[in-house]
């Protein structure tokens, strides 16, 4: 490997490092999991294994902030998955009165509420799926009482 490959990997690493750290900055200031995974959903393409994320595109090239979005997207997911119901629906409740101060987000939550599927990341275990859509459909039946 010559100086030119190990420079070129040197900046590689450094970028998707970029894109890591924007992301975790982004996401901080979403006060839930629920919200966060909400809020990685609302970068996924619908329909499509892609993300957009224009902000994070003017750090990094677009194919590094998609892939690192799609690997943000899973570990968010699991992390709400990760959660009791319980713990589930006082995250969803908490999220919702986040919301409420917020209409431009709120409406892009009810989206995302009457589409799942976008909050579910793409290659997932039919396992994983099966436990978030079950999941998810008592969370929002308990959030209603």
């Amino acid at each position: 490997m010559g100086p030119r490959n190990a420079e070129s990997n040197e900046q590689h690493r450094q970028r998707i490092q970029q894109a890591k750290s924007f992301l975790q900055e982004a996401v901080g200031d979403v006060p839930t999991a629920f919200g966060k995974l909400a809020w990685i959903s609302s970068r996924r393409v619908y329909g499509l294994d892609e993300y957009v994320c224009a902000s994070l595109e003017e750090v990094v090239p677009s194919e590094i902030a998609s892939r690192e979005l799609r690997n943000l997207h899973r570990q968010l997911f699991r992390k709400w998955l990760g959660l009791r119901l319980e713990e589930q629906v006082k995250d969803l409740a908490e999220y919702v009165e986040y919301l409420r101060s917020r209409d431009e987000e709120r409406k892009q939550f009810l989206r995302l509420s009457q589409s799942e599927e976008n909050l579910i990341p793409p290659g997932t275990n039919r396992a994983e799926r099966y436990q978030f859509e079950t999941d998810f459909a008592v969370v929002l039946e308990l959030s209603e009482k």
